[in-house]
């Protein structure tokens, strides 16, 4: 745990020097899209049933640990970075991931539980499905501009405050 504390702290006082390095555009593209992404194929498939709770569970299981880390190496200023970090872009992808996981988790049951030979008139893929899909990209887009913009503006104005 010494190392990562000693890393958040070189972090944050390259932060608070403003000599923070955001990171390129395919990383952070990366880094939002594959949860969303995989919860959506998921949902093409029977095997969502099994897939998508795992998903959800280990979403849910990194997004934790990363906070009980900052929490673990600063205490309580620790929560403040890494609600920095990771809440202000989770605030709108988050939901969107779990509206992906319930819908393609309905889909996947739905699929599972057509009799071999139904036709494509019972596929569980309507236009709300779809319109739901493109509310949940459009909410990965908001939270780009977040992480890519905003955040670090926060992490370097806040820096400061939480090495002291």
């Amino acid at each position: 745990m010494d190392a990562l504390q000693i890393y958040l702290e070189n972090f944050l006082t390259s932060a608070r020097e403003g000599a923070i390095i955001t990171p390129a555009t395919p990383e952070i593209l990366w880094r939002l899209l594959r949860w969303p992404l995989a919860a959506l194929l998921l949902g093409f498939t029977a095997l969502g049933l099994l897939g998508i709770p795992a998903l959800a569970s280990a979403r849910g299981f990194f997004l934790s640990f990363s906070i009980a880390s900052f929490a673990r190496a600063f205490g309580r200023s620790g929560l403040c970075v890494a609600f920095l970090l990771l809440g202000i872009p989770a605030l709108v992808t988050i939901p969107a991931f779990f509206l992906l996981c319930v819908q393609s988790f309905q889909a996947a049951w739905r699929l599972a539980g057509r009799a071999p030979g139904q036709g494509r008139r019972e596929l569980p893929y309507h236009r709300d499905y779809f319109f739901r899909c493109g509310f949940c990209a459009a909410a990965v887009c908001v939270g780009f501009l977040l992480e890519r913009y905003l955040t670090p503006i926060l992490v370097m104005g806040v820096a400061g405050a939480l090495l002291q």
